[in-house]
């Protein structure tokens, strides 16, 4: 529990820290009051002077083969390890089809990790076959960019079974059956990492009628000096608003719409970290 609770609290910093540098640039304006003078964050002028850099540190963090796209794949790929471990112990698991689950358990991750590295392409960079730029709008040799199928039907899947597992493990007739509950959920510390997915997944669906609602709007003035100007105002329902209380639902909204980053990237670090943290609580868990 304790190495959990470790680990857990470093994914949680390191997302805060992801929230808090992705805001900051995206919204630099915001913090032209309390931001010292001096910061490459403060002022249009300043920003677009470090806009270079600025953008070096976005790539290195957002890009393909970025840095949480390679989170995403060290997860996988140990997942991948505590699995074929488990897989390797030959558990007797008592529930019919236990064999094909598995293995398809087993394909499902490999595959996930190959998609996510388009086959090799992302390291070995050879040119994708010509069926693939005709079909796949990024020109890579995977499949989840050619087809809303290949996409967003396995990213629900993972979505439910990652975030709803805890309360799924309560039907009667899974918790008649040992082997089947504890290959589902090996363990009462994935429940916290569900309550993450839960947060980042339901918070888009719950206040998406919302969104359009809340808007912060920025108008800038530059001057003949490269001197620049900036004021930016809030509208609800396309009207200007002064309320503190609107001003600040619209803040809160705005935040949660998390246009400020690549939310299917963290999205999918949290789906890596919750299929890492099951293999490795089956590897190291026996059936009860």
């Amino acid at each position: 529990m304790k190495s959990f609770r470790f680990f857990y609290n470093i994914i949680l910093i390191s997302i805060l820290f992801l929230l808090i540098e992705s805001y900051v640039q995206h919204y630099h304006y915001f913090f032209d009051q309390i931001i010292p003078i001096e910061s490459s964050y403060n002022t249009l002028y300043r920003y677009t002077k470090s806009l270079r850099e600025m953008a070096l540190i976005t790539n290195l963090i957002w890009s393909e083969n970025g840095l949480v796209e390679n989170i995403q794949i060290i997860f996988l790929f140990f997942a991948i390890i505590y699995f074929y471990n488990f897989l390797k112990k030959d558990y007797q698991l008592n529930f019919n089809f236990s064999i094909i689950l598995k293995y398809a358990f087993f394909l499902g991750i490999l595959y996930y990790l190959l998609e996510e590295i388009s086959w090799g392409q992302h390291f070995f960079q050879w040119k994708s076959p010509a069926i693939f730029n005709q079909l796949n709008g990024q020109n890579e040799t995977n499949l989840h960019n050619i087809n809303n199928i290949f996409n967003q039907l396995p990213r629900n899947l993972i979505i439910i079974w990652s975030s709803l597992t805890f309360l799924i493990i309560n039907f009667k007739f899974i918790q008649l059956n040992q082997s089947l509950s504890f290959f589902i959920y090996p363990s009462k510390n994935l429940k916290n990492i569900s309550f993450l997915i839960i947060f980042f997944t339901l918070s888009q669906k719950i206040f998406q009628n919302f969104f359009e609602s809340a808007v912060i709007l920025e108008s800038v003035t530059i001057f003949e000096n490269n001197s620049s100007s900036q004021t930016f105002w809030f509208e609800w329902n396309g009207e200007k608003v002064n309320n503190n209380l609107y001003i600040a639902m619209i803040i809160i909204l705005d935040f949660l719409k998390f246009k400020f980053l690549r939310f299917s990237e963290l999205q999918e670090m949290l789906f890596s970290y919750y299929i890492l943290s099951h293999t490795y609580y089956l590897k190291k868990g026996q059936v009860k």
